[in-house]
């Protein structure tokens, strides 16, 4: 893939850019000189594409029939069963097809977006689904993309907060001045595409924290209300829904606990925990929007979320993720 000068990038809309990711036309991380990140996507970039495709060859039928998809919805499941098992607490809700669903949990490693794949196979195949990806995920996941939505898997690149700061410490001088703008358009673009899904009954599954971290509160301050939740990822999220006039929509929270010793990776072949919690629907997240904490920074919403994943956590047996260690 060719390296894309910046004054290119800066004469870009941000479909513009996602398109070029798309059609593998260009690398952003190889034009920003940020080449390092996209070496450090090679083998799980590889596993990801190697489970997917198994699953497409072993279903065998190529014809693309809603029996076919099926199929393939059964034996990728299958697969992800076995190379990221989960043990489920609780039950995803069932809805009707016309009301939205927002999964938010707290997000220690990679590997339980490997589970979160399988849920959606099992349970919802027949939904679309929309998952924010961080920009070097996005790029080693580009060859199975066409793939993963014919599955009703949709991805958008966003850029997070430790990624940032990876792309800053990488990138060449010219390129800084812009990375600013290139986050902030993919962080529009996913909350554009989040109303869309939401406004047409499709499945949004967030991390909160905006990146990998073991804790569900940033600190015991967060937790205690004295400080405001950063960042304000479901008001952010709920905001959009509500100046769009969204209202069939729920917000369910999942605790999840990963296996001992486990690493910030995918974790192949041991046993996740999950555990689902009692959502809140689209008025009651309408409503915790428009209050503020004790301190007055921050919503409620915000809060009010995290609580209820901290509490899945600690049904799981966890109580020393709720906090930073000391």
């Amino acid at each position: 893939m060719r390296k894309l000068p910046v004054q290119d990038v800066k004469e870009m809309t941000t479909v513009d850019l996602i398109d070029g990711l798309r059609s593998r036309d260009f690398s952003l991380l190889e034009s920003a000189g940020c080449r390092r990140l996209r070496r450090e996507m090679y083998v799980p970039g590889f596993l990801c594409r190697f489970t997917v495709n198994t699953a497409f060859r072993l279903a065998g039928d190529q014809r693309k029939t809603l029996i076919s998809y099926k199929r393939i919805r059964g034996k990728l499941c299958k697969l992800l069963d076995k190379v990221t098992p989960a043990e489920i607490n609780g039950n995803f809700p069932q809805t009707d097809h016309s009301r939205a669903l927002v999964f938010g949990f707290n997000h220690p490693s990679l590997g339980e977006i490997g589970r979160f794949i399988g849920v959606c196979m099992r349970d919802y195949g027949n939904r679309k689904h929309l998952f924010p990806v961080n920009l070097p995920w996005y790029e080693a996941l580009m060859p199975i993309v066409g793939k993963l939505e014919e599955l009703g898997i949709y991805i958008t690149p966003i850029i997070t907060p430790s990624a940032y700061e990876k792309m800053k410490a990488y990138a060449s001088e010219d390129w800084l001045a812009q990375l600013d703008a290139i986050r902030t358009g993919f962080s529009n673009h996913y909350m554009k595409l989040c109303v869309e899904f939401a406004e047409t009954g499709g499945i949004i599954w967030v991390a909160p924290s905006a990146t990998r971290r073991r804790t569900v509160f940033n600190s015991a301050d967060e937790c205690s209300m004295k400080v405001a939740c950063a960042p304000q990822t479901m008001s952010l999220l709920t905001t959009a829904l509500v100046r769009a006039k969204v209202t069939d929509c729920d917000f369910v929270p999942i605790g999840i606990q990963p296996p001992a010793g486990f690493k910030p990776g995918l974790n192949l072949f041991k046993t996740y925990r999950m555990s689902v919690g009692n959502p809140i629907s689209m008025s009651e997240a309408s409503d915790l929007l428009r209050e503020r904490l004790p301190s007055g920074r921050g919503r409620r919403l915000d809060h009010e979320f995290l609580s209820r994943i901290a509490k899945q956590v600690t049904v799981l047996g966890s109580s020393d993720i709720i906090y930073p260690a000391s």
